[in-house]
């Protein structure tokens, strides 16, 4: 029994003498720590709402413009595409031919680079709808409907 409550001294004061010991330090010692972080790609999309084409009108402008914001890495840019759907008469199943304009150039993509998407006036572009005159006298009478579908593609420049 002696032996135990011995050895338990012992190592009670081992540990306390080593509690007490000073530890120097000859230098300051720093160390880096890294940190990343990573802002992924991203844009909106902002497409024009329906709009009303008056008969006989050659060229009817979209109700809003077409535009993209957003926050895209340097050598990235949005494009975007157009897909014009047949103006169709499902009663007389017909179509009115139309083109898609951006100013007086058919418009069929426009792209817009990281410098484009950040500006504070972002760039829009205001597209019409243009119906030649003689599609117009033509047309067989009734309700016309169609579609344009936009799609946006992020591109590597």
């Amino acid at each position: 029994m002696k032996i135990k409550r011995l050895t338990f001294s012992f190592s009670a004061m081992a540990l306390v003498g080593i509690m007490a010991l000073p530890v120097s330090v000859s230098a300051a010692d720093s160390k880096t720590m890294e940190l990343n972080a990573y802002v992924e790609s991203t844009y909106t999309l902002t497409i024009p709402s329906k709009t009303e084409i008056v008969f006989n009108s050659t060229s009817t402008d979209l109700n809003g413009t077409l535009k993209v914001t957003g926050n895209v890495r340097p050598m990235q840019k949005v494009t975007v595409k157009a897909e014009l759907n047949a103006l169709h008469n499902a009663v007389q199943n017909t179509n009115l031919p139309y083109k898609l304009m951006s100013g007086a150039v058919e418009f069929q993509a426009a792209d817009w680079s990281e410098t484009e998407l950040r500006a504070a006036e972002p760039k829009e572009l205001q597209l019409s709808v243009d119906i030649a005159a003689e599609d117009w006298n033509q047309a067989k009478g009734g309700e016309y409907q169609g579609n344009i579908v936009f799609t946006a593609e992020l591109i590597r420049e």
